[in-house]
């Protein structure tokens, strides 16, 4: 390892001892069947998320008629992503023949979520939804998606509430109505979550750079609750959400490097920077998470080289103050989340050792579970002891407030 350090281990039960805190940016609960269809306004429930045994034969999430996503997708099989049987990875990844059983209890069980953390070495938790990430790609209705983020939000306040020193929940909000949104924020707060998702990419008719989002930006850095884009949130126009639940309703999967593409993101970030939303809210958190590192630095390196280059020599009202370049909002605002990312890493100086954290993703199948601790060390191996301290908790740690 970097710096001369070497693992220490438990004497008792052999469990590795790192020499710091690990707290998981990036986790996720496993919302049970009945979260939606018993919390949504009782004039939704007839049209709530739900598992269905779809025309495939595998269990799938439906919502207002139409499939969402399938239960193998979403993942709860933390892992088997190390089992070496393939006819097991093979069971997973088909999903004929899993049910909700098959689901790992951490996933929605607080206590055996402690017994998996403790196995894990994982401290701390801020914990993100499963179905609920797929809430503004897949709910076309305003109203509908309102619904479904209130009723998440009151499921993981409670959810996290049993264990208030170890899980760290954020809440859902839908932006079609910032004045809602606001309100949600606030009461998101008040029920003790840390944060709260919005999309990674807002629609093409309303971008991230417009001044009606200011009221959220404003009581976001108010209230100390930092916004993550988490990958796969990207909003969807009426268009083509129609188009995406047409597609699974016919048993095709939609354009998936599109609602996942990491370029939504740099997108977003562009609307943030240059639409100036830094320099008016310079205490606001914004994150993008479960998406590596590596992307970010030739993104950063372009907007400052386009800022320099075409906007600041121009002076004009695009111009930011105190001769502060793209990359310095990036990093006094902004910050990232990675499960595993060697290069990324590499390049953790670029972006700024303060903005990277890392996540296990638990429970899902890609998740770093029960290995977190080796692929840390591994990931890590290079670091001084102070930057290991910081990507495997202290920067998430404080962005979030965990310890306050």
């Amino acid at each position: 390892m970097g710096g001369g350090y070497s693992p220490k281990f438990d004497p008792t039960t052999g469990t590795k001892i790192l020499p710091y805190r690990v707290i998981s940016s990036d986790s996720h609960v496993g919302e049970p069947d009945d979260v939606f269809t018993s919390r949504v306004d009782k004039k939704f429930r007839d049209r709530a998320i739900h598992l269905e045994t779809a025309s495939d034969g595998a269990p799938w999430y439906f919502c207002d008629g139409r499939p969402i996503w399938s239960l193998a997708e979403a993942g709860g099989q933390a892992g088997f992503k190390f089992d070496p049987d393939p006819k097991v990875k093979a069971q997973i990844s088909g999903g004929v023949g899993l049910t909700f059983d098959d689901v790992r209890p951490g996933a929605y069980d607080p206590d055996a979520r402690m017994k998996d953390m403790e196995i894990d070495g994982i401290a701390k938790e801020v914990i993100y939804p499963t179905v609920g990430l797929v809430f503004w790609q897949s709910i076309v209705a305003s109203d509908l998606l309102t619904a479904h983020c209130r009723a998440y939000n009151d499921y993981i306040g409670e959810f996290c509430a049993t264990h208030p020193d170890k899980l760290y929940g954020l809440g859902t909000l839908n932006l079609d109505s910032i004045e809602e949104a606001v309100a949600e924020l606030k009461r998101c707060q008040k029920m003790g979550l840390v944060g709260a998702m919005i999309p990674s990419g807002a629609p093409e008719a309303r971008p991230y750079t417009l001044p009606e989002y200011d009221p959220l930006w404003a009581t976001a850095q108010d209230l100390g609750m930092p916004l993550s884009w988490h990958i796969g949130s990207l909003r969807t126009t009426p268009e083509l959400g129609a188009i995406v639940v047409a597609e699974k309703t016919a048993g095709k999967e939609p354009d998936w490097l599109h609602l996942y593409n990491v370029w939504e993101f740099s997108k977003s970030m562009s609307q943030v920077i240059f639409g100036g939303v830094f320099e008016r809210f310079p205490s606001l958190q914004i994150g993008c998470v479960e998406v590596g590192v590596s992307w970010a630095v030739p993104v950063l390196r372009h907007f400052d080289t386009t800022y320099q280059d075409t906007i600041a020599p121009r002076n004009g009202p695009n111009k930011f103050k105190n001769a502060m370049i793209p990359s310095d909002f990036w990093r006094r605002n902004m910050f990232i989340g990675y499960q595993e990312d060697e290069l990324g890493i590499q390049l953790r100086n670029e972006l700024g050792v303060d903005t990277i954290q890392w996540g296990s993703d638990y429970p899902h199948l890609e998740s770093t579970f029960p290995r977190s601790l080796d692929v840390i060390e591994e990931n890590l191996r290079d670091c001084t002891a102070t930057d290991r301290a910081k990507i495997a908790g202290a920067n998430c740690a404080r962005v979030f407030h965990l310890d306050d």
